[in-house]
């Protein structure tokens, strides 16, 4: 059964940008791994559930994940500036079950405060993980070990108050803690592993953590791990917080040093504008030295060729972006940085940041420029990374602004085909395709999407739209590629 003809139909991409907060499903009983559940979602204007129907055949019942799917909130999806009704995709993530609780463990009671110590350890990883060590004991002595990844390695010393440990130790009596598992493993490869140790007295007990939401773990321990962190403001020492300046000079670090540099740009890729601002007036650098090992290559936030301004389209902290885009703008080195500025504006254009974009382009972007990037092609258009986005704003926005809808890449690829060769198997594409249509696209460009691509459920919506839209179908077709998964 097809929605009805013109309702729109919105991608995974575009869909989540207006997922306001996912539920968690712990429907799995396969220990070690996760699954994914796609879904198509009936939202009305303003961005309620009215109907859900599977994607695709699952192994989970289907009442319990379609109930987790109808308590989604999504903000409006838009289409010329108004609300409308859609049908959306939509994919849920879903978590092993929980094991059982074990019987309760009671805590020994423990009256010499320096008999209590709460450990919590995070190792590396493929890739640029911070690793660190966090202690603390029952008066309130912090100890933080930082290794790789970290604003300020080393180890450091500070005091939390004795209720503040005491607050902490109840969040591990309440997850039962004692009687927790010892391990708990996913099985996949390449992660971080979290230890956590408690020490009353004589009693000692660590559980490991190896992405252990695929095998069991309560979600306690998690929070556990956060509640640690959070008690001991670790951030100051791995990322940026508000005390990260006072940490700094603990340290001994100058705050117009090169390693000033690196909080810095940690501070930015957190979204901490509070302490880039401090940072910016203090007169922090803006260039990194060359690092003394390729290693330290690994982390965008450490290469030297990745500007300030790219950092903020490339933070996960959405709500931060625009004002930190704007703190960094407001410095005129940074602001006559053009190179700079064009490549932060490739970036937002490929990922849908299309508020970012704008921001950039009234700064002196210029989006009729060409850019690298998307695929290791090179000279490409704003509207190519637009289209590559999956985001119907930002392609919105490119259209509106002067363009060529013909122009290829390196590659040879128009807006149209790198629009295809950026979506997966199971995203509908038509909609994208038949807005370029719409805007002027050849459709021969379908030529090559058909050529390079061969995905079953595109090929039939993609093959009607080789041909001239006929009068019967009211100048709209329907996206076919959601009826052959249904």
């Amino acid at each position: 059964m097809k929605p009805p003809d013109g309702i729109l139909i919105v991608g995974f991409r575009e869909t989540a940008t207006h997922r306001l907060e996912p539920p968690l499903l712990r429907p799995s009983h396969y220990h070690g791994l996760h699954e994914s559940i796609d879904l198509w979602i009936h939202v009305d204007p303003q961005g309620r559930v009215l109907e859900v129907r599977g994607l695709d055949k699952t192994q989970f019942d289907s009442k319990e994940v379609f109930d987790a799917a109808r308590r989604i909130q999504y903000s409006p999806f838009l289409r010329n500036g108004a609300p409308v009704e859609a049908w959306v995709q939509e994919s849920i993530h879903t978590l092993t079950t929980e094991d059982k609780p074990a019987p309760l463990v009671p805590f020994p009671d423990v009256k010499d405060p320096s008999k209590i110590r709460i450990e919590l350890s995070r190792s590396g990883c493929f890739g640029w993980c911070p690793s660190y060590s966090v202690s603390i004991d029952g008066n309130g002595e912090v100890i933080f070990d930082g290794g790789s990844f970290v604003s300020i390695p080393g180890k450091h010393k500070t005091h939390i108050s004795p209720a503040a440990v005491t607050e902490l130790l109840e969040q591990f009596r309440a997850a039962n803690f004692l009687g927790l598992k010892d391990s708990y493993r996913g099985g996949v490869t390449d992660n971080p592993t979290y230890g956590l140790t408690l020490t009353l007295g004589d009693t000692k007990k660590s559980v490991r953590d190896y992405v252990g939401g695929y095998a069991g773990m309560p979600s306690a321990v998690t929070e556990l791990e956060m509640a640690v962190d959070r008690t001991t403001d670790t951030a100051r020492w791995v990322t940026s917080s508000p005390a990260t300046l006072e940490a700094m000079r603990e340290a001994g670090i100058a705050l117009d040093s090169p390693q000033a540099a690196m909080i810095l740009r940690a501070a930015i890729d957190a979204g901490d504008v509070v302490t880039v601002k401090s940072l910016l007036n203090a007169g922090a650098p803006l260039q990194l030295q060359e690092p003394e090992t390729e290693f330290r290559l690994s982390s965008p936030s450490q290469r030297p060729d990745t500007s300030l301004l790219e950092l903020v389209v490339q933070s996960d902290n959405a709500k931060a972006q625009p004002e930190m885009l704007r703190t960094l703008l407001a410095i005129p080195a940074i602001n006559s940085d053009k190179s700079g500025k064009q490549r932060a504006l490739g970036e937002a254009a490929a990922n849908g940041l299309v508020d970012l974009a704008r921001i950039l382009i009234a700064a002196g972007a210029d989006p009729t420029a060409r850019f690298d990037g998307a695929f290791d092609s090179k000279n490409e258009t704003y509207l190519s990374l637009a289209a590559v986005s999956g985001i119907w704003a930002m392609i919105d926005d490119a259209l509106s602004r002067p363009h060529d809808i013909h122009a290829v890449d390196s590659e040879g690829r128009t807006a149209l085909v790198a629009a295809a060769w950026s979506t997966a198997p199971h995203e509908d594409i038509i909609p994208i395709i038949d807005r370029l249509l719409d805007a002027g696209a050849d459709r021969s460009e379908i030529d090559r999407v058909l050529h390079d691509i061969d995905f079953p459920n595109w090929i039939p919506g993609l093959e009607l739209r080789r041909k001239p839209k006929s009068p019967q179908s009211g100048g709209q077709y329907q996206s076919l590629s959601w009826a052959t998964t249904n």
